[in-house]
């Protein structure tokens, strides 16, 4: 059997002529069955970007959708729905490359989130990162399956001409699939900035403090996870 998804203009089916996404499953036999229907006034193409970011079948029987800033969980067996996040914007979410994990900040002010929100969409587990007392935290991605965020104060916020360009963390940790902290990365007198994370680096602008909320770039760095650096290295090759 193959489920698959079709988003965009109905050419055909029940729903021909309208907008939206549903999921389909053929079957051995060559039966098509549509086992439900979403209705979007989206276009393709913003459909196909949500599609995306997030469009994961659970092994828990869910499936998870990124729709207008938020995550929904679609029950297959009973067609009920349910939000799992929303409120999402760019830069204060992130999803796992093999689409099974989700992260999002709390509350619509990046640079106050107290805490975040870490979900498994294998098994529907929630798990939640709290901030020390005096800090915030900054989600910033994944490297396969372990989180990456910030720690940063609120009264180091960095403001140019009146504007706030960002707020600069004192310190960086890697935790795995149980929250365990297995990397953390802080230097005296260095502040982090301009962190990205891909599936195997985690690159980082490092800034010193000049006094009050201004900063300068002193250097950047990189923090190379070896496990999934070799398996990056390595997709695609095979061998006899």
């Amino acid at each position: 059997n193959l489920d698959f998804l079709v988003y965009g203009y109905m050419n055909r089916g029940p729903h021909e002529g309208q907008q939206g996404i549903s999921l389909y499953r053929c079957s051995r036999n060559g039966a098509l069955e549509e086992r439900f229907f979403v209705p979007s006034s989206a276009s393709c193409e913003e459909l196909r970007r949500e599609m995306e970011i997030l469009s994961c079948l659970g092994e828990n029987g869910l499936l998870y959708l990124y729709l207008d800033h938020a995550v929904y969980g679609i029950d297959l067996s009973s067609n009920e729905y349910m939000v799992v996040a929303e409120g999402l914007e760019e830069g204060n979410f992130f999803v796992s490359s093999d689409k099974s994990r989700l992260a999002w900040q709390e509350g619509e002010d990046p640079y106050s989130a107290g805490v975040i929100h870490v979900f498994d969409m294998n098994t529907g587990a929630k798990q939640e990162l709290r901030a020390p007392e005096g800090s915030v935290v900054q989600a910033l991605g994944f490297v396969q399956e372990d989180f990456v965020y910030g720690l940063a104060r609120q009264s180091d916020l960095w403001v140019m001409n009146g504007r706030v360009r960002g707020l600069p963390m004192y310190a960086l940790e890697i935790v795995n699939p149980r929250l365990e902290v297995q990397t953390r990365y802080e230097r005296e007198g260095y502040y982090l900035f301009q962190v990205t994370v891909d599936e195997a680096r985690v690159h980082m602008d490092r800034l010193v403090q000049l006094g009050g909320q201004a900063y300068a770039y002193r250097d950047s760095d990189t923090i190379v996870c070896n496990e999934a650096s070799e398996e990056t290295y390595m997709e695609g090759v095979g061998w006899y």
